[in-house]
């Protein structure tokens, strides 16, 4: 008898135990894996100017007109000005503003030119007005070479009888990488 009251102690005490063993189990491992979290940090892009927007040189107009210098280097002329547009050039030329933007492949950017600025000589002013960039909707991709040609044209509107001199003037052109 004394057999039988040690195994039913045991066996109660199984019982009370195995309910504390199976509610340890269930804590010490409650189905859980580990995530991670990346991030990349990349290189901002470097726009560098390689040329600057040239309207060239022209004789002084007794009429209004324009000269407009297009993104793909094509330029045209009206009034008085399109009479002289073959008088001899600096050694710059005629051409629009480029810049290369240097970035990773396959990221887009968005290229921001104003529509217009002033140049000056002096007192004297002429406006650059209709200025666009080759980048059609503000936005392109990379290619593989990583870098990308930026052209900048506009129209020239030149004054009867402007005063002669060489006029300077600058514009910002930003590119936001995203």
């Amino acid at each position: 008898m004394r057999a039988i009251g040690t195994i039913f102690a045991g066996l109660v005490l199984a019982l009370v135990a195995m309910p504390a063993a199976l509610h340890a189990q269930a804590v010490a491992d409650p189905g859980t894996d580990t995530g991670a979290a990346t991030a990349e940090v990349v290189e901002p892009g470097t726009l560098t100017r390689m040329e600057d927007l040239r309207f060239g040189a022209f004789i002084q107009p007794s009429t209004s007109g324009t000269i407009t210098i297009r993104p793909n280097g094509s330029y045209t002329a009206t009034g008085e000005l399109l009479a002289n547009m073959s008088i001899q050039q600096p050694a710059e030329g005629r051409g629009p503003a480029r810049f290369r933007l240097l970035g990773d492949d396959n990221r887009f950017f968005i290229v921001k030119i104003p529509r217009k600025m002033t140049i000056t000589n002096g007192t004297s002013t002429m406006q650059i007005t209709n200025m666009l960039a080759n980048v059609r909707n503000g936005r392109i991709d990379f290619d593989i070479s990583e870098f990308f040609s930026i052209y900048v044209g506009g129209t020239l509107n030149v004054g009867a009888m402007q005063e002669q001199g060489t006029y300077r003037g600058e514009f910002e052109a930003v590119v936001l990488l995203q």
